[in-house]
């Protein structure tokens, strides 16, 4: 039940992940 809360914030981490490495 734990990843459907971190599902959106793994998204988000991608996301400044990707922003971050550009």
């Amino acid at each position: 039940m734990f990843n459907q809360n971190l599902k959106p914030y793994q998204q988000r981490v991608c996301l400044i992940k990707s922003t971050k490495s550009r």
